[in-house]
């Protein structure tokens, strides 16, 4: 994992990837759960799998797609135990008998996981049926080559391609939202870059290869690299739509690039200890450090935009941070080390109180980034999953409950952005030329 002491240099970045490639090779067995019913007797539950509308819990070899009850009672012809299907009277929700169960799913439109569904009966067995938001979407570009950042506006998502392009150093690859249409960015500034931020004017890319910063006006299509000494290794930028913030990998320090006038500004601190992740909301800037700390094994570095002043905050959950996000009320860290479950953890930091509270969950799998649109946290996981290369969780804000969602276009997943619409995540392997591709699935998916 990317823990090292060192500052994350290009070779490493290289092997880093190549070791992914060989895990992912590695199959991981999928989970069914076991659940029970409001008599407390137990029954199985099919994971939740986002490329069917419908499962039969106790039918798992019988998948059903379906989203209105017509469409249900003719998926479920072939199941004799599932009849009398019908539609909840002032909604699309519907209601349907298993043996003689009666259930009826809950909220409209459609249940997003088997708790939703409330069922009643004398059978003492309830058939729990899962269904899904609609499913994840992949798409796959000839100029996805390792992507290894995604950012989104909600009018255009911006791709970042460490390899590839016309100077087989990297490119740009822009997702128009509306129609689909993929367009590859070229430009002799692209030199192997690892992150990217859009404040909706601009788009900002930090090139790790070559040490510098690359700006993409949206209107007009001009690429500006922008040099500064302080750029060092630069690994994650964020921009504020004032400033754009950018982390140095080696050996530590952050650069802000003041838009309107182009003037760049380092920022050094003994807190920053081979920073690889920032975030800002506009008020404060959040850096991740990947060594250091009371622990040994990383802090975050808060600065105060207003005044500069930079506060470490130390927390025994830090463990090799890589990814961090705030909404504005809280901070989330993605930690790439142990936890409870050795694979990983979440810290929320609330702004407020300066709390720090770790998340563990079984779906963690070596968390390699994360956002939060302010109503859920979406962490992507590196490993694991039901496919073995990956998976996405969900973080509840306001139950803290958390959800795995499986795809098989997951193939090593390394980066995601949330815009409040769609969720987006880069897959650094697989696709149609596999060198990588995109998924994106919808926001309100519970």
């Amino acid at each position: 994992m990317l823990n090292s002491k060192k500052a994350f240099t290009l070779l490493e970045l290289m092997v880093a990837f190549i070791i992914m490639a060989i895990l992912s090779a590695i199959a991981v067995p999928s989970m069914l759960g076991v659940v029970a019913n409001a008599q407390g007797v137990a029954h199985r539950s099919t994971a939740l799998d986002l490329a069917s509308s419908v499962y039969d819990a106790n039918s798992s070899t019988n998948p059903m797609v379906a989203t209105t009850a017509a469409q249900y009672q003719a998926a479920a012809s072939g199941n004799s135990s599932i009849t009398g299907v019908t539609t909840v009277p002032g909604g699309a929700d519907f209601a349907f008998t298993s043996g003689s169960d009666v259930c009826v799913t809950t909220p409209a439109p459609l249940a997003s996981s088997p708790s939703q569904f409330a069922c009643s009966g004398s059978s003492g067995v309830t058939t729990t049926l899962a269904t899904t938001s609609p499913g994840v979407t992949q798409i796959n570009d000839p100029s996805f080559d390792n992507p290894a950042g995604i950012s989104s506006d909600g009018t255009n998502v911006w791709v970042v391609n460490m390899f590839g392009g016309t100077t087989g150093h990297g490119s740009v690859s822009e997702i128009n939202k509306a129609s689909g249409v993929v367009t590859q960015i070229n430009d002799p500034s692209f030199g192997y870059p690892a992150g990217i931020s859009s404040d909706g004017t601009n788009v900002w890319v930090a090139n790790n290869g070559t040490g510098s910063v690359s700006k993409i006006n949206i209107a007009t299509g001009v690429v500006t690299q922008i040099n500064d000494p302080s750029f060092d290794y630069p690994l994650g930028i964020s921009s504020d739509g004032t400033h754009v913030w950018v982390a140095n990998n080696g050996p530590g320090s952050v650069s802000e690039i003041n838009i309107a006038t182009g003037v760049v500004t380092q920022i050094n601190d003994p807190s920053f200890d081979y920073p690889q992740a920032i975030y800002s909301d506009g008020t404060h800037v959040w850096v991740t450090n990947s060594n250091g700390g009371t622990s040994a094994t990383g802090s975050v570095s808060e600065i105060n935009i207003a005044t500069g002043v930079v506060t470490q905050i130390n927390d025994p959950s830090f463990d090799y941070p890589t990814a961090i996000s705030s909404d504005g009320t809280h901070v989330w860290v993605a930690n790439n080390g142990s936890s409870t479950n050795s694979t990983g953890s979440v810290s929320e930091i609330n702004i407020a109180t300066g709390v720090v509270t770790q998340i563990n969950d079984p779906s963690f799998d070596y968390p390699a980034a994360i956002s939060s649109d302010g109503t859920n946290v979406w962490v992507v996981n590196l490993f694991g999953g039901t496919n073995g290369t990956g998976s996405v969780s969900e973080i509840n804000i306001a139950t803290g409950v958390v959800t795995q969602i499986n795809d098989p276009s997951f193939d090593n997943s390394g980066a995601i952005s949330s815009d409040g619409t769609h969720v987006w995540v880069t897959n650094s392997n697989g696709g149609t030329n596999g060198t990588g591709s995109v998924s994106y699935f919808p926001d309100s998916y519970n």
